[in-house]
C-alpha cells in the first residue's frame, strides 16, 4: 500500500513483518515532488492511484518513468530491483 511521509528518511530501507519498505520519490515538470513509502511488493497501479489523487489528475494521463523504462500498473519495485531512495518521473499526456 502507497503512503507518504513527510519525514526525512536516513536513507536506508526498512522491513515491516519481513517485507522491504522502500521510499519513492516521483518528480514531474511543473509539478511537485511526492514522496512514498512502499512495501517492495507493492503494484505501481496503486502508487500511481495515490499520485493522481494528489495531483488532481485522470489515472490514464499520466505514465511512470524508471531507469528510461515504462513502468506497468502490474509492476512492483522489487521487480524493478528498486532501492531506497530511486526516483520515478511521471509523465503527463
Amino acid at each position: 500500500m502507497a503512503s507518504t511521509s513527510s519525514e526525512q528518511d536516513k536513507g536506508q530501507s526498512k522491513k515491516r513483518k519481513g517485507e522491504e519498505i522502500l521510499s519513492i520519490l516521483v518528480k514531474c515538470q511543473g509539478r511537485k515532488e511526492a514522496s512514498f513509502r512502499v512495501v517492495a511488493s507493492t503494484k505501481f497501479s496503486e502508487m500511481k492511484s495515490a499520485y493522481c489523487n494528489r495531483q488532481s489528475l485522470p489515472i490514464n494521463s499520466v505514465t511512470f518513468v524508471f531507469d528510461g523504462r515504462q513502468i506497468c500498473d502490474e509492476d512492483t519495485p522489487e521487480q524493478l530491483k528498486m532501492k531506497f531512495g530511486d526516483e520515478i518521473v511521471a509523465l503527463i499526456h
